[in-house]
């Protein structure tokens, strides 16, 4: 993780990348997309880092929306 952070930093980029990054030694200027709920997205900005909410439970499109099942997913 740190050669692609050193290397994206290098080109003036920052590393965006699934919650599971707070799992590892996550990079300090690390933006976290918390896709496993909120919690992740919590624990990121609580550690100082920018953070994307896309929980997959109402932010994803191929899921059901409703309980109507037969017309879904949209």
């Amino acid at each position: 993780m740190t050669h692609i952070e050193n290397f994206l930093n290098d080109k003036g980029r920052q590393i965006i990348g699934w919650d599971e990054i707070l799992e590892g030694d996550i990079a300090p200027n690390a933006t976290v997309m918390s896709w496993r709920g909120v919690e992740g997205g919590i624990k990121a900005a609580q550690l100082g880092h920018d953070v994307i909410m896309t929980p997959n439970t109402y932010c994803y499109f191929d899921y059901y929306q409703t309980a109507d099942t037969k017309d879904e997913p949209l």
